[in-house]
C-alpha cells in the first residue's frame, strides 16, 4: 500500500500520540513501511510518545521526524520518537525547500525500496546520505 490517506492541519495542542497510535493499529493490520512526522512543536507528555514509538520500532515501522524551527521540547521529543522507532530525526529549514524535497525523496526511496535502495541513492543525494548515517546502514 502506497500513498497518503489524508493530510490535515488543526490549530491547538499537538496530536502526535493520536497519529502514532493510529499507525500502530494500521501496521498491525497491514504493515506500514514508514511514518513521516513533520512538525514544529510537541506539547504532549513525552512518556506515552516514547512507548508508542518503541511499539512502532518493534513492528519495524520507523518514524522519520522532520522538524521545522528550533523548539527545544519538540527537538527532544522528535529525537526520542525517531530513536525508539528505529527512524531518524531530520531538522529542516523552510528557507531551503530543496533540502526538504531531498529529505522526502530519500524517505520515499527507503519506504519503497528499503535499505539497499536508500544506500544506492545516498551516492547522489546529500540528504539520503545523512539519512543512511542516522539509520546506521552498513556500507554495501
Amino acid at each position: 500500500m502506497i500513498g497518503v490517506r489524508s493530510i490535515a492541519c488543526k490549530a491547538g495542542e499537538t496530536q502526535i500520540l493520536r497519529v502514532l497510535d493510529r499507525v500502530i493499529a494500521d501496521t498491525k493490520a497491514q504493515h506500514v513501511n514508514a511514518l513521516v512526522l513533520v512538525g514544529d512543536a510537541c506539547e504532549e507528555d513525552k512518556r506515552p510518545l516514547r512507548y508508542a514509538a518503541n511499539e512502532l520500532g518493534l513492528c519495524h515501522t520507523p518514524v522519520f521526524c522532520l522538524q521545522e524551527g528550533n523548539d527545544k521540547d519538540a527537538t527532544k521529543a522528535f529525537q526520542q520518537i525517531a530513536q525508539f522507532s528505529g527512524g531518524a530525526y531530520l531538522p529542516f529549514d523552510l528557507s531551503s525547500i530543496d533540502k526538504l524535497r531531498d529529505l522526502l525523496a530519500a524517505i520515499t526511496v527507503f519506504a519503497l525500496g528499503g535499505k539497499d535502495a536508500l544506500r544506492e541513492l545516498a551516492g547522489s543525494n546529500t540528504e539520503a546520505k545523512r539519512l543512511t548515517e542516522q539509520l546506521r546502514l552498513p556500507a554495501a
